[in-house]
């Protein structure tokens, strides 16, 4: 398995408060997790280290047998490191109001489950296609479910940026999840709203098409938005070679 993780400021943002990281449990299945902090001001890069923390660090205690296990301890842990970051948002003052989104996936076998809070994304990038996995929880896409906005009008929406949930805003929390089938030569990518709001899918699609390595394909995805502006912190990670358990680079 190839994963590749690149994370960059962005040409607007004072400092990088998304993360990204993978892991690995005690029977070789991985977990890959992106987060992008709430709050600028309100320590979103705190919110979002401890949601790469706490749940890696568990992660990597774990072993499971099948998916609807996997997805059931991926959604209890995300529930409580959204309490976590809750309570360390009430207790210290200067965190007060910090909060991430979080989108992660793991593999057993050729199932992969996607789980996701806020309006980080999944792809999965298979024979030339590109298609969205998670569903964004944002107010455009709820406006766009009502029929109040077309696709193309929440494209430029001023508050593209609103989120409807996230991890740690409130005690409680809705996470969403989904589970696939994989094929080995399938890419997924994971990554913060830093791309996804500003590069089009169908350039993203061209990127995983022509470039021949991850390295080469997240580097390029990465500079596609700094190029278009910039306008936030941008984190890419792509993984390939899916049936492969061992991870040959990084």
């Amino acid at each position: 398995m190839e994963v590749y993780i690149k994370s960059d400021i962005g040409q607007k943002r004072p400092l990088n408060e998304d993360r990204a990281g993978y892991f690995i449990n005690q029977t070789q299945q991985p977990l890959f997790i992106v987060c992008d902090g709430v709050g600028g001001h309100q320590a979103g890069e705190v919110a979002s280290q401890m949601a790469i923390d706490l749940i890696g660090r568990s992660w990597e205690e774990t072993a499971f047998l099948e998916p609807t296990e996997m997805t059931e301890w991926l959604k209890e842990n995300i529930e409580k490191n959204n309490a976590a970051i809750y309570k360390q948002g009430q207790e210290n003052f200067s965190l007060k109001g910090m909060a991430t989104t979080l989108v992660a996936a793991a593999l057993l076998g050729d199932t992969l489950v996607v789980l996701n809070v806020g309006d980080s994304r999944a792809y999965l990038y298979r024979n030339g296609a590109t298609n969205q996995i998670t569903e964004d929880h944002s107010l455009v896409n709820e406006l766009v479910k009502q029929g109040e906005l077309t696709p193309q009008e929440a494209e430029h929406h001023p508050q593209k940026n609103v989120i409807t949930r996230s991890l740690g805003l409130e005690y409680n929390v809705q996470v969403a999840d989904i589970s696939l089938k994989v094929k080995a030569e399938d890419i997924v990518l994971l990554c913060s709203d830093g791309l996804s709001d500003i590069v089009p899918l169908d350039t993203i699609n061209d990127i995983l098409n022509d470039e021949k390595t991850l390295d080469e394909a997240s580097s390029a995805l990465i500079d596609l938005a700094n190029n278009a502006g910039g306008f936030d912190n941008i984190t890419v990670l792509l993984a390939s070679d899916l049936q492969n358990g061992q991870v040959k680079s990084l």
